[in-house]
């Protein structure tokens, strides 16, 4: 089975009756009630289209498109129905639209719905320019206002019980539209009903999704799934059982397209064709291999003649390579089964895997074979088991979230399969492989880590402070991306976060908080409830401690401030981090390549009555917010 993910080209929400364009948010907020919004994006299909159209991919009536969307309430149910600290409530009970653009429109610049600013450069992030609810382009108007009044060519209706639900709908006819019939990809939107349009509310109510521009694991995409798994008989064909036998074709070590789909004949031990099994049709599984599905029946199969399978006039770039005949061994029928005492011993197996290695960096990109070979303990030979299974996932704090649910791998001369590091966003997976005989799942004893790297980190890696990386491990010793003998780095896994600054003696410094749901930019805080100088005005690194200390006793209420959520958390069993200083902010956007985190971030750098310094992840800028508007934020500790 293979999956391919196309990622997002554009996208942008509209607001009714505004000139509003906030496409660069890393969340749509989706509203009704107060006002009434809608969310456009474009999927990039190029990639599968080429996919398609070299012949790596085949679609057919088991080919599947699904849309993800993740909602922003992940990771915390608490904030079921909530307020969202917007003037927004989190609806419940309610259905949204898929609906299809026809129209050709414009992604546009613009941030946020109020008038904040660049912190560097003090230009507004609010923009007007196209697409708006008027505009597709800065020429051109929408046939109509906000793109549909009432008629609407609607892909889908998605019912939303408690407003948590992430989005995953069945795409599968929009999407072949556009590969196969050529229909024109405009792009798609999302909405509340038609019904809500005009609905008027107290409260605005509304569920908001991440966006291409989210800088987390939890960009939207569209997954294609390709039933193209091999599961070939050649070494287990059995008499009256319906099975396959699979031809494989490569070009140097690639796999490679015929010119077109051979006729095949099975044929017996004498090599004379079997009635009723000649001129069969092959299909076309994915590029480079062709299968053919039948069965034997009223033939004498005793497990020990040699039958045939006779792929005729192969053709490849345009030369006749001729026929191609290869060998299988029916069994008889019985051999399926084991009649009689209860089968009290069972085999053990030892699980062994190649391709990827445990804690290895793999450059994004990379297409990896990965093969898992079953060998049994107790009879001393490897083992081709029919049901080999892997799973990949990423974890968010103790929350594991599926990237690839269990799938089967192909099952040829061993079990394999291919990971596609093209369609996975870098940063940290596992690996979970098992196999199933004799009713038992067997699974590997380790759950298998490998990291995923953009080239521009990969080229990285090695930045240390205060030394070489040395030798002696994965990535030098003193545990994982480590410098020699021990020595701490920038990045580096350390005291419950990734480090960040090092001091002279290069055994002091402070980690960022990797884990908790606000560090991913799953949710916000304010800094304070205004009106009051509390004295956290230092910007220094190292006073963290100190200006976090001020924060938490000199304000009124802690309620949905980022002070209270660093303070009360516990990751990897560390209950002393800090909101980060100025300076501190600095730093760490000063080796952003290897923290990878980003957002508008508060500091506990206070300035007066009204206002905290507020530092840009994106762009390294800085400068003035105010204390009650919901943000960001990110935990420091000290070792």
């Amino acid at each position: 089975m293979s999956y391919f993910r196309s990622y997002f080209e554009k996208n942008n929400t509209i607001l009714k009756n505004s000139t509003i364009n906030t496409a660069r948010n890393p969340n749509t907020e989706i509203i009704y009630g107060t006002t009434f919004s809608k969310y456009l994006f474009k999927i990039d299909l190029n990639g599968l289209q080429q996919k398609i159209d070299s012949g790596e991919y085949v679609i057919d009536e088991n080919t599947t498109h699904t849309l993800h969307l993740t909602n922003t309430i992940f990771g915390d149910e608490a904030l079921l129905g909530d307020d969202r600290g917007n003037s927004n409530k989190r609806a419940t009970s309610f259905d949204l639209i898929l609906f299809k653009i026809d129209e050709e429109w414009d992604e546009g610049v613009g941030f946020d719905y109020d008038k904040i600013y660049d912190l560097a450069t003090g230009q507004q992030l609010f923009d007007v320019r196209p697409s708006n609810w008027f505009n597709k382009t800065t020429l051109d108007t929408w046939n109509t206002e906000g793109i549909y009044s009432t008629g609407v060519t609607i892909i889908d209706t998605i019912h939303f019980d408690n407003g948590n639900e992430d989005i995953n709908v069945d795409v599968t006819d929009y999407v072949n539209g556009i590969l196969l019939n050529g229909d024109t990809n405009y792009g798609v939107g999302l909405a509340f009903s038609v019904a809500y349009q005009d609905v008027t509310t107290d409260v605005g109510q509304s569920v908001s999704f991440y966006t291409k521009y989210t800088q987390t694991f939890f960009e939207p995409y569209l997954e294609t799934y390709f039933d193209d798994v091999i599961e070939d008989d050649r070494l287990n064909f059995t008499h009256g059982v319906s099975q396959n036998l699979y031809l494989y074709v490569t070009k140097g070590s690639n796999f490679y397209d015929l010119d077109s789909l051979p006729s095949v004949d099975i044929l017996d031990n004498t090599k004379t064709e079997i009635d009723g099994l000649t001129n069969l049709v092959p299909v076309k599984v994915k590029k480079g291999v062709y299968k053919i599905t039948f069965g034997i029946s009223g033939i004498l199969c005793d497990g020990k003649k040699f039958f045939y399978d006779k792929w005729k006039d192969v053709e490849i770039d345009g030369n006749l390579v001729g026929d191609i005949t290869q060998k299988f061994v029916p069994k008889p029928y019985t051999s399926l089964y084991t009649i009689g005492e209860n089968q009290t011993e069972l085999q053990r197996y030892s699980i062994q895997y190649f391709g990827v290695k445990l804690n290895e960096k793999i450059k994004a990109g990379e297409k990896r074979k990965i093969v898992v070979t079953f060998r049994s303990i107790d009879n001393p030979k490897t083992v081709l088991l029919d049901d080999v299974y892997y799973r990949i996932f990423i974890k968010e704090g103790r929350t594991q979230v599926n990237v690839f649910q269990w799938t089967k791998l192909d099952r040829t001369n061993e079990n394999s399969f291919f990971l596609d590091t093209s369609i996975l966003i870098p940063r940290e997976y596992f690996l979970e492989i098992k196999g199933k005989t004799h009713t038992e799942e067997i699974f590997y004893k380790d759950i298998i880590n490998f990291e995923i790297v953009s080239e521009k980190i990969s080229n990285n890696l090695t930045t240390t402070i205060g030394g070489n990386n040395g030798g002696g491990g994965n990535n030098g010793g003193g545990g994982n991306n480590g410098g020699g003998n021990g020595q701490l780095s920038i990045g580096q896994n350390y005291a419950g976060g990734k480090i960040a600054y090092l001091d002279q003696t290069g055994e002091h410094g402070f980690v960022v908080n990797m884990v908790t749901t606000w560090s991913s930019m799953l949710n916000t805080g304010v800094w304070g409830h205004g009106g009051l100088f509390l004295g956290a005005t230092s910007t220094d690194i190292g006073d963290a401690d100190v200006n976090t200390n001020i924060m938490v006793t000199g304000l009124t209420s802690l309620t949905n401030t980022c002070v209270y959520y660093v303070t009360n958390d516990n990751t990897n069993g560390y209950t002393d981090w800090k909101l980060p200083t100025l300076d501190e902010m600095i730093q760490i956007y000063s080796v952003n390549n290897v923290i990878n985190r980003y957002g508008l971030r508060w500091t506990s750098s206070e300035i007066d009555t009204q206002t905290a310094y507020l530092f840009n992840m994106y762009n390294g800028s800085y400068g003035p917010q105010n204390k009650t508007v919901p943000n960001y934020f990110l935990g420091i500790r000290y070792f």
